[in-house]
């Protein structure tokens, strides 16, 4: 075989490698994506609290870690049997996976909706920013996210 020969199948090789690896990350976000929907069903509770510290993981993304959680009686923390979950709550502390890192401050107040799935960020009284909380399986966010929450007590 000539060396143009070989430089063809290569190149059609390259492409159907390649067609097939982005295939394959479709299926890999979709699947991440029904579980997202998934566990975001079993969220039924809804909890309040101060924002003391956050710490942003992948562009607006990150955790906000809260006190004075509203009830004090929740506990809920999936961290055995989950890679990625959305929040731990533990007594009057909590841990909350959250987007628009870049409005979030120290010392406000958010109201978690786990019917509806949104955090409410308040800010003096005032409703700073109404998001949606989604999660998916995205591996640095998940793995970020345990590094950060797996001394949370």
């Amino acid at each position: 075989m000539s060396d143009k020969i070989h430089k063809k199948l290569f190149v059609i090789f390259f492409y159907l490698v390649a067609v097939l690896w982005f295939i394959h990350q479709i299926k890999i976000s979709k699947d991440s994506t029904e579980w997202g929907i998934s566990y975001m069903k079993k969220i039924n509770f809804s909890f309040s609290g101060i924002v003391s510290k956050k710490k942003e993981i992948t562009g607006n993304d990150g955790v906000i870690f809260l006190t004075s959680l509203t009830p004090d009686t929740l506990y809920y923390d999936p961290r055995d049997s989950l890679d990625c979950y959305c929040c731990i709550l533990k007594g009057n502390k909590g841990v909350l996976l959250a987007g628009g890192m870049d409005i979030i401050q120290t010392g406000d107040s958010i109201y978690f909706n786990g019917k509806e799935n949104y955090l409410y960020l308040y800010r003096n009284k005032q409703l700073v920013q109404r998001v949606k909380v989604f999660i998916t399986k995205f591996p640095p966010l998940c793995e970020e996210l345990y590094k950060l929450t797996k001394d949370f007590q």
